[in-house]
């Protein structure tokens, strides 16, 4: 079942985390487990020999040049041990329940469990101008695009609060796999 047809109670139970966060430890554990929630260098010779082969793919070059992890932010709130702190929003994981408000960017994609009046820009993700309301509720949507319920990495947040859990950080983000899809393209084969 996809995260987005869950009550907001059920993807905390399949993420193996609660409304208060993970536990110190096991936020520890998980980075481990799933590394730091960063988009993967692509070496610069290989961007400058690819603009070089395929002028075709020149817009995809000029997205990654223009620095796409600038699209993410540096720091963010999270509930850990029953306590928000702020954390690098590289030490993330699958899990942990960020808070987000006007004026954030997304860290990772995330299943909204808590919304008041969120609002989200996911022209990043999508291309659409407009903003779109977020909320807990069940969304009938396949697509994480478009679902109601989640928030992705690299949009913004318009207006509003909500409380998200982590599903999905770094290169498997829908950022990443945008970002990744974009690298492959630019290269030469």
């Amino acid at each position: 079942m996809k995260i987005a047809h869950l009550t907001p109670d059920q993807p905390l139970a399949s993420l193996k985390t609660s409304a208060a966060g993970l536990s110190t430890d096991e936020a520890t554990r998980r980075r481990t487990e799933f590394g730091p929630n960063r988009l993967e260098e692509v070496a610069r010779k290989n961007l400058l020999l690819a603009c070089a082969r395929e002028f075709t793919h020149f817009f995809t070059l000029i997205l990654w040049l223009a620095a796409l992890r600038d699209l993410l932010p540096r720091q963010v709130t999270v509930c850990c041990d029953q306590n928000l702190v702020e954390l690098d929003a590289e030490a993330l994981v699958p899990g942990d329940i960020v808070l987000i408000e006007e004026g954030d960017l997304v860290a990772a994609d995330c299943r909204v469990i808590a919304s008041f009046g969120l609002r989200v820009n996911i022209a990043t993700a999508t291309g659409e101008s407009l903003p779109k309301a977020r909320q807990a509720a069940v969304s009938e949507e396949d697509s994480p695009l478009f679902a109601k319920n989640i928030v992705l990495a690299g949009t913004s947040v318009v207006s509003g609060q909500g409380r998200a859990a982590v599903y999905a950080t770094g290169m498997n983000t829908e950022f990443g796999r945008i970002a990744g899809c974009a690298a492959i393209r630019a290269c030469p084969r």
